[in-house]
C-alpha cells in the first residue's frame, strides 16, 4: 500500500543482535554459539572488520562479495566477537558502502596489503573466493532495475548483491 509501504515486521525494532556492539541487550543472553572476527577484503585494498557465528563465515563474506576473508578471532559467544569487532574499530571500518565495492569488482587484492595483514595477525583461516568465470573486462556499470526492464547478456557471474553481465 503506498501510504503504508511496509508490513509491521519490517518497521518493528530490529532484534538487539543486529546492533550489537558487545553489551548484550536482551534479557537473555541467546548468542551462545561460537563466533569468528574476521576481516574481509576487497580489492585492490579496502579491508573492513565484522563478526559472524563460525558456522556462517563463509558465507556471510560471500554474501558480501568480500575477495578474501582472514578470520582472525573465534570466540565462545557472540557478545566476546563483538567486543573483539568493537576494538578494531578505529582501524578497520566495519561498512564498506555498494560504490565502494562495484567500483574495484575487476581489480585484484593488492599483494601489500595482504602482507600487511598477514604479519598484524595470526589467522585462524583464510578464505577465498573468486566470482567470474572470466575476469570482467571493465569496471561495471551499475543499472538501477525498474518495472518492465529488460536485461539481457551472458552472466559472468555474481559477487555479493552485484550480478556482472557482459552485453
Amino acid at each position: 500500500r503506498e501510504p503504508a509501504p511496509y508490513c509491521a515486521r519490517c518497521v518493528s525494532p530490529p532484534d538487539p543482535c543486529v546492533k550489537c556492539r558487545g553489551e548484550c541487550q536482551k534479557p537473555e543472553k541467546t548468542c551462545t554459539m561460537e563466533h569468528s572476527v574476521y576481516l574481509a577484503i576487497f580489492s585492490p585494498g579496502l579491508v573492513k572488520v565484522g563478526v559472524s557465528r563460525t558456522s556462517r563465515l563463509e558465507t556471510r563474506l560471500m554474501e558480501q562479495g568480500a575477495d578474501m576473508g582472514l578470520e582472525i578471532a573465534r570466540f565462545p559467544d557472540g557478545e566476546l566477537a563483538r567486543k573483539r569487532e568493537r576494538s578494531l574499530a578505529s582501524t578497520y571500518p566495519d561498512r564498506v558502502t555498494f560504490d565502494n565495492k562495484v567500483k574495484t569488482i575487476s581489480q585484484v587484492v593488492n599483494g601489500e596489503t595482504l602482507q600487511g595483514l598477514y604479519r598484524r595477525y595470526d589467522a585462524e583461516r583464510v578464505l577465498r573466493f573468486s566470482y567470474f568465470k572470466e575476469k570482467p573486462a571493465m569496471d561495471p556499470i551499475v543499472l538501477e532495475p525498474h518495472a518492465n526492464m529488460a536485461i539481457s547478456g551472458r552472466v559472468l557471474g555474481i559477487k555479493g548483491q552485484v550480478m556482472v553481465i557482459e552485453k
